[in-house]
């Protein structure tokens, strides 16, 4: 297959108006709700396009289709609504694949979202279109604190996504792994100290330490969700017995203080805090958890609590000035608000933003003292 510029066929959401009707690209949870959302709307969907379709196969009703089937590409006329939302997913890319085939129009989720707000859940930093207006000079104030040319493209790039559903090449994904991208100079340790880990899940980012050649001498790893402490657990007693890393491992999500909060323990890696959650976890901060100890490297995937966690450790952060991590992505307000609380603790802290996968997805806000 020929290579196909997505420029050719990405499309704003309004050329779905006076569409006889649409298909979608994407038979999983995400294209269940677009599903949806056309009907409200009253577009009528004739097909979901899918790469794993097998015969016979329909998403509530409505057929699933190979991008190539025969039946399928009848209807390539028709546009087509990528209804997929996640770190792996990429949009220009699946577009160029769409065009290729000859697919004309493809409006990516971003865009649908962003025109239909009203009809969507709220996911990640997806929101209303408005929310980006209010906030203009909030935007503004944030992208000053990024003063290397390579962060401040990749915060107008995501500015660009959330605002006009536009993809850019500064939102490619950094191939840096996440955490210790050595595209931000000078911010790969030979050696932590002490490291938090905010949402430690199964114990990647201390396998992804060990596998950088960084050494951890002890790390304390926060994860309240049982079944991703269990794994936890297993992986940093591996640890300690191949590299004699000493691993605290808590049972505990991280806040503003010590309290306790209903909590959605997926057994994955979004299980956050919910006011639907069908278990109550215990929080703590880390000025009220850890003294004494020589935290020197903090990051923080805590599904959108890393504002109340970072609130959480200010004594500690504002004596210590350790290396930050913090993810970008998880709330609307994470991108001016992050920034602005780490430049308030008035430490001298240089900030760099890096992106490591698609959509604004796995955003990492690296901030280290000078």
């Amino acid at each position: 297959m020929e290579p196909h510029d997505p420029a050719t066929v990405l499309r704003p959401a309004n050329c779905l108006d006076g569409a006889p009707a649409v298909l979608l690209y994407g038979a999983g949870g995400v294209g269940r709700e677009v599903l949806g959302a056309c009907r409200a709307m009253g577009l009528p969907v004739a097909a979901v396009l899918d790469r794993a379709a097998s015969p016979g196969r329909t998403l509530d009703g409505v057929p699933v289709l190979a991008p190539h089937d025969p039946e399928a590409l009848a209807q390539r006329t028709l546009p087509v609504v990528l209804s997929v939302f996640n770190r792996d997913a990429d949009a220009p890319a699946i577009a160029a694949s769409l065009g290729a085939l000859g697919y004309e129009a493809v409006v990516p989720f971003v865009a649908f979202h962003g025109a239909h707000a009203a009809h969507l859940a709220t996911r990640f930093w997806l929101t209303r279109r408005d929310v980006w207006t209010t906030h203009a000079g909030d935007l503004a104030e944030a992208a000053a604190h990024f003063t290397d040319a390579r962060s401040r493209e990749a915060f107008d790039a995501l500015v660009a996504l959330r605002t006009e559903a536009r993809y850019t090449p500064a939102l490619r994904p950094d191939a840096g792994p996440q955490y210790l991208d050595p595209s931000v100079r000078g911010w790969v340790p030979a050696e932590v100290a002490c490291l938090v880990d905010g949402g430690a899940y199964d114990g990647d980012t201390l396998a992804n330490f060990a596998a950088s050649g960084v050494r951890v001498r002890s790390a304390h790893a926060f994860e309240p969700d049982p079944v991703n402490h269990a794994a936890l657990a297993r992986r940093a007693k591996a640890l300690h017995d191949a590299s004699g890393v000493a691993v605290t491992v808590w049972p505990c999500g991280l806040g503003a203080g010590a309290s306790q909060v209903r909590f959605d323990a997926s057994g994955g890696e979004a299980s956050h805090a919910s006011a639907q959650g069908g278990t109550v976890i215990q929080c703590v901060g880390l000025d009220e958890a850890l003294h004494g100890h020589p935290v020197d490297f903090v990051k923080l995937d805590v599904e959108g609590a890393e504002l109340d966690a970072l609130r959480g450790m200010e004594g500690l952060l504002r004596a210590r000035r350790p290396r930050l991590a913090l993810s970008l992505y998880h709330r609307p307000e994470d991108l001016w608000e992050l920034p602005r609380f780490v430049a308030g603790l008035g430490v001298g802290y240089r900030m760099a933003l890096r992106l490591h996968g698609h959509d604004g997805f796995d955003a990492v806000l690296y901030a280290q003292a000078g």
